[in-house]
């Protein structure tokens, strides 16, 4: 018997030696998650629970089996729901049901904690109810006032004439302001408490640079509140009253006349003209219920006395003003070459429509070396007869006057050209072509004083038929 109780007393103090104490704390409203090292189905022993204020100890798992129905047992975890001040204590493990024994490995304490929540005026808050919770209490931030209850699941009419509201299984605060900071209790049975939350409410920061002589304008968080706007310039230590719940004070109050005639209200916010360096400082805005909606950090530096930004500008508005100068001068210039290009070729055209057609003269004496000539006679050079019209010369005529000139036989001499009259324009309008030096009754007499009208005489033909 000795033996015995000496081998389990060794043989605990070895298998107690491997196990670790674990030391956790929760939440009141939260869940508590067991390490994974005691989750199914790789466990197979039993956990039990002692109180640390006192009591029996109770199995809350068997192998894979939760015994309380708080404790959530699935094959990635095993987790203890909506925890309460009364699970603080010990969890114990005892290794098979042939070990009278258990050993503690997991000390647990539960506190409230309070869940922090930061909000800007006029957003809103959602948050979800927990599944015991019968009762919402608030306690407001900073405050001695007793809780006030805000919701009861047993008596819905409670809610009614709150900030807040019920929807579904969320309660939700819409825009909210600094009278909603404060305390959220989350409370069920017997007001036991599942869960707080401590929400804040802040004014919205806004950060603005400005030169001197600008306008400022600043919109307010909300259009339908009566604003009131104080400023703490940088060189002051309190504020001073711009706008009193709408109204605009500068006038009346002697610590704003430097803003007097430069603050102007607009349907959703006001503005400052003509700013200087005085006005930086803080700005705020308040809505009836002194709530603060809006922070403005105003600084105004003085006015840049570069002169880089000017002359850019003018630089480029000379440079789009050049450019355009050019292009219309081009233009012009381009369109007054054309003009006169196109004058000139109307005036050649008409210049050649007035010029006839001119008469050409074959000297019969080629030997004197005379040239031939030509004179131009212009239309209606012959009375009130037709105008003159030319005949091209026939293809053996032409031929023969390329060939090389002969003296003619018999040293006859140069024959005078014949004079043109009116009356062979009558007869015959164009030329003819006659052979001098053939005799016969047909053969024309040849004289000085004969006339011919559109007759081609030539040397050459007279030598040609001469030799015929």
């Amino acid at each position: 018997m000795d033996m015995f109780l000496l081998s389990m007393t060794i043989l605990c103090v070895l298998f107690g030696s491997s196990v670790t104490l674990i030391t956790s704390k929760g939440c009141v409203g939260k869940r508590y998650l067991f390490p994974y090292s005691y989750t199914s189905p790789a466990f197979k022993d039993q956990i039990y629970f002692t109180p640390s204020k006192g009591g029996p100890r109770t199995l809350i798992l068997d192998g894979s089996v939760g015994k309380v129905p708080r404790l959530q047992v699935s094959k990635a975890s095993i987790y203890l729901t909506d925890l309460t001040e009364e699970d603080n204590g010990v969890f114990s493990i005892s290794y098979g049901h042939d070990y009278p024994l258990a050993y503690d490995v997991i000390t647990l304490t539960v506190s409230v904690c309070t869940d922090s929540v930061t909000k800007t005026y006029g957003e809103s808050y959602y948050c979800k109810i927990p599944r015991q919770a019968e009762f919402l209490d608030f306690a407001p931030h900073l405050s001695d006032t007793l809780p006030k209850v805000l919701w009861n699941s047993s008596d819905p009419q409670t809610s009614l004439g709150g900030r807040g509201q019920v929807r579904g299984d969320s309660w939700e605060i819409i825009s909210a302001t600094q009278e909603d900071s404060g305390y959220y209790d989350f409370r069920g049975k017997d007001r036991k408490l599942l869960s707080r939350t401590l929400i804040k409410v802040e004014g919205k920061i806004l950060r603005n640079e400005k030169y001197v002589g600008e306008v400022l304008i600043i919109r307010y968080p909300s259009a339908d509140s009566a604003w009131t706007v104080d400023v703490k310039l940088e060189e002051e230590r309190k504020y001073i009253n711009l706008v009193n719940a709408g109204i605009v004070v500068t006038e009346s109050n002697p610590e704003a006349r430097a803003f007097n005639g430069r603050v102007h209200l607009l349907h959703d916010g006001m503005q400052i003209t003509l700013l200087e360096t005085r006005d930086s400082g803080t700005y705020t805005f308040k809505d009836p219920q002194n709530n603060l909606g809006l922070i403005v950090l105003l600084e105004v530096q003085p006015a840049p006395t570069s002169p880089k930004a000017p002359l850019s500008a003018l630089l480029i508005f000379g440079i789009v003003v050049g450019y355009i100068s050019l292009t219309v001068i081009c233009f012009c210039c381009a369109w007054k070459c054309f003009e006169k290009w196109r004058s000139s070729d109307n005036a050649q055209a008409a210049h050649q429509t007035e010029t006839a057609l001119p008469v050409y003269y074959h000297n019969q004496n080629q030997s004197s070396g005379q040239s031939h000539s030509y004179q131009p006679v212009p239309l209606g050079a012959y009375g009130d007869t037709a105008a003159y019209s030319f005949e091209p010369p026939d293809y053996d005529t032409v031929m023969n006057s390329l060939q090389p000139e002969v003296e003619p036989l018999g040293g006859q001499g140069g024959t005078p050209a014949p004079s043109l009259g009116s009356d062979c324009l009558s007869s015959d309008p164009g030329p003819r072509f006659e052979l001098t030096g053939l005799t016969g009754p047909s053969a024309p007499p040849l004289s000085s004083d004969s006339t011919a009208c559109g007759v081609y005489s030539s040397d050459k033909l007279n030598y040609l038929s001469g030799a015929l």
